[in-house]
């Protein structure tokens, strides 16, 4: 049988299977020890050893990085699939990674924290981006100057979007979409869908408390 080192005291392995240089499992099942080739003979597949087991306690488990050099848990590598994990710790695997697409994009590479001005600018264009978005549809669904199609105001800052047979609220959870910005993107990616109109906020909100917009209700009992 062969014999590895568990803490101080030297046991043998119940299996009297090899160790790995590399790795080295050690499995404390209370009446027996296991080596990793040995608890993988016991242990059924699909159960990697060092999980936890009613007939024992914990598995701890040692793997040498292919980079560092260093003896690491197993804990500071990421899996590669179900059974096996990756030669590089985790800490080496990232930086890795970053120098690879650093090297494979080098366009890309962050440029450091934007300065006070800067993000000025740059949330100033995302304003003025999302304001041309915004006159863009509504423009389309008032047919020319944007427009509420119950009072007529123009002023962009109290104009919206109106579902016509309502559920607009619904419709925006089952698209994942928030009002707003993304949804003018949802319209204009999708040609603009009928069943829309252009409405001013007090009448959105008036029409859907009370089912109808006052405006609508004097201009019917003029015409009365």
């Amino acid at each position: 049988m062969n014999r590895f080192e568990v803490g101080l005291k030297e046991h043998n392995c119940s299996e009297g299977a090899l160790i790995p240089t590399s790795i080295t499992y050690i499995y404390d099942m209370g009446y027996n020890t296991y080596c990793s080739e040995g608890a993988n003979m016991v242990f059924k597949k699909g159960n990697t050893p060092w999980n936890k087991n009613k007939k024992g306690k914990t598995l701890w488990a040692k793997k040498v990085c292919s980079q560092c050099k260093q003896e690491k848990n197993i804990s500071e590598f990421y899996k590669k699939d179900k059974n096996h994990y990756r030669s590089k710790c985790k800490e080496c695997y990232r930086a890795w990674v970053l120098c690879r697409y650093h090297v494979k994009y080098p366009y890309r590479k962050p440029k450091g924290p934007l300065t006070a001005d800067q993000r000025i600018k740059k949330i100033a264009g995302i304003r003025i981006q999302r304001l041309n978005l915004k006159i863009e549809v509504l423009s389309y669904y008032s047919h020319g100057t944007a427009k509420c199609d119950c009072c007529g105001i123009e002023d962009i800052e109290f104009l919206t979007i109106d579902h016509i047979n309502g559920g607009g609220n619904q419709h925006r959870k089952s698209l994942k979409l928030q009002p707003g910005f993304p949804f003018y993107r949802w319209l204009k990616t999708n040609n603009y869908p009928d069943g829309y109109r252009v409405l001013c906020y007090n009448c959105n909100t008036v029409l859907g408390f009370h089912g109808y917009c006052p405006h609508q209700k004097k201009l019917a009992t003029e015409i009365k």
